[in-house]
């Protein structure tokens, strides 16, 4: 399938993301340039933020965030008189995955495996089931 140019907002960007020596998610980035200079620059969390007296500061951002970021971007549009097509699916989609991500994230933060091998060993039907409440007919 040929992707229409003129009528494709899609951007190609650049992604790279690190892992540890457990093949865990350890940080990376996403960057977008135009001949103009760079237009989007995502650092990623490198690392557990640890819980208690060993917290740490965030170093990067998280996939909340920007999930957080593009649903507003959505809204904004939405409300405004040159949205010529609704977004409310998108918005509702995006919203689904920010809160399975927060909850995914809370559930690691109360069993203390964030960013841990026990944490990575859920499958997926696990994940889903435990983070997203999906009705029964579909676990």
């Amino acid at each position: 399938m040929t992707e229409d140019k003129e009528n494709s907002v899609q951007q190609t960007f650049v992604a790279e993301n690190y892992t540890d020596k457990e093949g865990g998610p350890e940080g990376g980035f996403v960057s977008l340039d135009i001949p103009s200079g760079r237009i989007l620059s995502i650092v990623w969390q490198n690392g557990p933020l640890m819980r208690g007296a060993d917290r740490r500061e965030p170093n990067g951002t998280f996939v909340e965030t920007v999930i957080a970021a593009a649903v507003q971007r959505i809204q904004y549009y939405s409300a405004s008189n040159t949205t010529t097509r609704p977004s409310s699916g998108a918005v509702r989609t995006l919203s689904l995955s920010h809160t399975s991500k927060r909850r995914c994230t809370g559930s690691m933060l109360g069993r203390q495996t964030e960013s841990s091998a026990e944490s990575r060993a859920l499958t997926p039907n696990e994940d889903l089931r435990a983070h997203l409440l999906l009705p029964a007919r579909w676990a």
